[in-house]
């Protein structure tokens, strides 16, 4: 006697497409995660403001390529610690998602920067950050931030 036996089992694979829920979830996660950047510059809060950037990051500041984030990283606070008042303010922000672990975002801040001897800054750049998903948690890895053009 010949018996037969089915085995049925699915080959299907966990879908890699987004649903609109997740893009919207990973839009607030990269919009959380912006807007405790520029909080942190308010502060002048560099450990806090650095955590969100990744060891690899590259950046350009208009035009000119920088020359590595260690770099920057030694240099920065110099800028910081001879600023009396340091304010920045988001004007406008847009986040588009790559997939589940990239993301682009950009818009435009200003940044108002009053140093020790009382001089004012005021410069109202545009900017863009490529983030990445390190360890579970979203990093920058590129940024781009450029001065708008003098009207």
């Amino acid at each position: 006697m010949l018996t037969a036996v089915m085995v049925l089992y699915s080959c299907q694979q966990p879908s890699n497409e987004l649903t609109d829920a997740d893009r919207n979830s990973i839009k607030e996660e990269i919009k959380k995660v912006t807007y405790s950047i520029y909080e942190s510059g308010n502060r002048k809060d560099l450990v806090q403001l650095y955590s969100n950037f990744s060891d690899k990051t590259t950046g350009i500041f208009s035009g000119t390529i920088m020359e590595s984030w260690e770099q920057h990283k030694q240099q920065a606070p110099n800028f910081f610690e001879s600023q009396k008042e340091l304010v920045y303010k988001i004007e406008n922000m847009s986040v588009d998602v790559l997939s589940r672990d990239a993301a682009v975002c950009y818009g435009k801040y200003t940044m108002t920067a009053t140093d020790t001897a009382g001089t004012t800054i005021n410069t109202n750049p545009a900017w863009t950050y490529v983030f990445t998903k390190e360890k579970d948690k979203w990093k920058i890895i590129h940024f781009h931030i450029s001065d708008t053009p003098k009207e």
